[in-house]
């Protein structure tokens, strides 16, 4: 507005130029340079706060690998500070079950639990600037179920390797540390190798093939 009178009053005063077609004139160059040009800036500033996909898949990924709950937690609130960069993010209740939903008009936007963290409520997106849209549900719904999905097979990924190193320590204690201590106590020479040489087959069947049960 302030530009448009600008304009109009520089046409009639500089210009001599009669008011009804200065104001004419005015709204023309408005809305022919300026508007097009704002709406390209705010494009710009957009783009530079969108988050690429590249990026938002590092970030996902990078939660269920730090180290402690603790840590989980602030990458993940990191997270969606970098996404909305709203005015506050606030842990609810671990005992809360809540859904991911928009809330007082769009004022604050409740977060769901994801595998093994607490939900959170976020206020006032842009940092106050706008309430958060039905749109920015819909992306925060698909950015959390891939968070939860990442959370869950880091965790049956972890639970393979334990279940993988207790067979392992169960296999070497139950079948090499019988035999090996057996060839300590025989004293046939013949009988020695043959008793190394099955433990050290065995050895090999441990590492190699997971699914093979030995017996003594």
């Amino acid at each position: 507005v302030a530009l448009l009178l600008l304009l109009d009053a520089a046409l009639i005063y500089f210009l001599s130029v009669d008011r009804a077609p200065a104001f004419g004139i005015s709204l023309a160059l408005i809305g022919s340079i300026y508007l097009p040009l704002r709406g390209h800036v705010a494009r710009w500033f957009n783009k530079r706060r969108t988050m690429s996909a590249e990026e938002l898949y590092r970030r996902i990924t990078e939660i269920p690998h730090s180290i402690d709950p603790y840590q989980k937690q602030a990458v993940l609130i990191k997270l969606w500070d970098d996404l909305f960069s709203p005015l506050s993010i606030k842990a609810l209740s671990a005992s809360d079950e809540n859904a991911t939903t928009l809330e007082d008009n769009g004022a604050a936007m409740t977060l769901a639990p994801v595998f093994g963290l607490p939900g959170l409520r976020l206020t006032w997106a842009r940092q106050g600037a706008r309430l958060f849209s039905s749109k920015d549900l819909l992306r925060a719904k698909t950015i959390h179920s891939l968070i939860d999905t990442s959370l869950r097979q880091n965790q049956i990924y972890l639970d393979a390797i334990e279940t993988e190193r207790s067979r392992i320590n169960r296999d070497m204690h139950d079948n090499i540390g019988v035999m090996l201590a057996s060839a300590l106590h025989v004293t046939n020479t013949e009988r020695k190798n043959e008793l190394i040489r099955q433990t050290l087959k065995d050895f090999r069947e441990i590492i190699a093939n997971p699914d093979q049960h030995f017996q003594q």
